[in-house]
């Protein structure tokens, strides 16, 4: 059994449950703008919170912070 702290209890964390969630939330959610439909990008969301397009690849196909 591991012992290792999951989510923004594990000291290296850079990003909090509430971030994690506001992440995934913002990229499911379509805006309109104009006559269009528009989805905020993986890369401005890393940007926004300071992270890697990977790590937000990661929390959005759920291989990182599961557990939420």
């Amino acid at each position: 059994m591991s012992m290792t702290s999951t989510g923004e209890l594990n000291g290296m964390a850079i990003l909090t449950n509430e971030q994690v969630l506001a992440i995934r939330s913002r990229y499911a959610r379509r805006s309109l703008r104009g006559d269009r439909y528009y989805r905020i990008t993986m890369a401005q969301l890393a940007k926004e919170f300071g992270v890697s397009k990977t790590q937000v690849l990661r929390i959005l196909t759920r291989q990182q912070w599961a557990h939420l």
